[in-house]
């Protein structure tokens, strides 16, 4: 059974189709590992959403900027 298995004939198909796979699972990676990062790491400034509470103040901008 390995004999048939191991001289089956390979064409250029199967190299583009593993190509693509791999980049698309990599791409996929990047992009929830960028997600991730912006669900552990992003600050109120970066999502846009206004905090507002007790002893805080919102930001003024500065006058000579």
């Amino acid at each position: 059974m390995q004999e048939v298995a191991y001289s089956a004939p390979r064409g250029d198909a199967n190299v583009f189709m593993l190509i693509f796979g791999w980049g698309m699972f990599i791409y996929a990676g990047m992009v929830a590992l960028y997600f991730l990062a912006r669900a552990l790491w992003s600050t109120d400034d970066e999502t846009g959403e206004a905090v507002s509470g007790e002893g805080t103040a919102l930001r003024e901008p500065k006058a000579g900027a």
